[in-house]
């Protein structure tokens, strides 16, 4: 069962949703109760009538799906979510993610405090007086394309808008700064040109034309690592990507992560965070002023053609007009958004939170801080 779920988000994520759908068949006929394939079912389906099959089978296994653990019950309650949201029952569709995200909370270790210690720390790591020592010491390649923001800020989007160029290679979510910080033990200015190149040689090898220009490295935590990223990689270019707060944390409040975001099943948990990022990124913006090319998600869905210019321009390439179409691209997307950006760019995602803007209230009150 699991390789049969597993099969069809795979092909999900190649775009294949037609084969995906034939595996989830066979799954269905393997073990027609499994809450699992229902959550895959939601997440490339649009349900249209309460008396869709899958949305009745949803509901009578919500009766039982209690006695099977967090992680299915949970996962079963996204998709009802999902589902109700579609048949525009916002109400009850939040009911839903209010019940899934409680149950996810219970199976995680997140503690705040150790989190915010966790931020602090990071500027401890790179004050402004390393940043200064640090200054002209890294390793002076202009291959890599950081693309960083916050979960569900429009990184994959940004990606494809770029990784179109012909003479972009994307490179989808890589572990490869956190890599390179495990092979350097700590950073110094003496080891610092070396931390730049292991990481260049970590990307290159994932290009097998080696014929690309740039490189880009989509992971959206990375706005976590812009101190090393910027020191190490001085000619590197970063850019962050951001999005209405309300909408980006109802997405992440809406999405099933397979791990990480510790902190957004609960809203008020989500907000400090997003508080949290908001501070570092003033602080980075402060520390490296002119690296960082802050990036719209509501402004690239409305004029497309003006910001992926901006894109192009700001990683030094000359414009293509392939970038002006993302979704035609074939690479596999192996991220939370691999059923979104195979479309045409949309804007019925902006201001998404307004439907839910009484239950948010909670979320609302944190962010109000800032």
């Amino acid at each position: 069962m699991a390789a049969l779920i597993t099969k069809a988000e795979i092909l999900i994520a190649v775009n294949d949703t037609d084969k995906a759908k034939e595996v989830l068949n066979k799954a269905k006929q393997v073990n027609p109760d499994h809450p699992l394939i229902y959550f895959t079912v939601s997440n490339i389906k649009k349900f249209e009538s309460e008396d869709d099959e899958d949305f009745q089978k949803m509901i009578s296994l919500q009766y039982s799906v209690s006695g099977m653990g967090s992680v299915f019950s949970s996962s079963l309650y996204f998709a009802l979510g999902k589902a109700y949201e579609n048949l525009k029952q916002y109400e009850k569709a939040f009911e839903y993610l209010e019940k899934a995200n409680k149950e996810k909370r219970k199976t995680l270790p997140y503690d705040k405090q150790n989190q915010t210690s966790f931020f602090r720390k990071i500027k401890e790591d790179f004050s402004p007086r390393l940043v200064r020592e640090f200054q002209g010491k890294g390793f002076k390649s202009d291959l890599p394309v950081f693309i960083v923001g916050m979960p569900r800020s429009g990184t994959t989007l940004t990606e494809q808008i770029i990784s179109s160029h012909p003479e972009v290679f994307g490179a989808g979510e890589l572990p490869d700064v956190m890599r390179t910080r495990r092979r350097m033990g700590n950073i110094s200015k003496e080891n610092l040109e070396e931390a730049g190149k292991t990481y260049v040689d970590l990307i290159s090898v994932r290009d097998k034309s080696g014929k690309a220009k740039r490189i880009t490295d989509k992971m959206p935590g990375n706005y976590l690592n812009i101190g090393l990223i910027a020191t190490m990689l001085p000619n590197a270019k970063i850019i962050h990507c951001c999005r209405n707060p309300m909408d980006t944390c109802l997405s992440n409040y809406k999405q099933n992560f397979m791990i990480g975001q510790y902190w957004s099943y609960d809203l008020e948990e989500m907000g400090e965070e997003y508080l949290r990022y908001l501070d570092l990124m003033a602080y980075w913006h402060e520390q490296f002023p002119g690296r960082i090319l802050d990036i719209y998600y509501e402004d690239t869905v409305g004029n497309l053609e003006t910001q992926a210019r901006r894109l192009v321009e700001h990683i030094g390439l000359e414009w293509d007009d392939a970038c002006l179409e993302p979704h035609k691209q074939k690479r596999a997307v192996l991220t939370a958004s691999k059923s979104q950006v195979t479309r045409p760019v949309y804007q019925s995602s902006v201001e998404k939170w307004k439907r839910y803007e009484e239950q948010m209230q909670p979320l609302v009150k944190v962010l109000e801080q800032a």
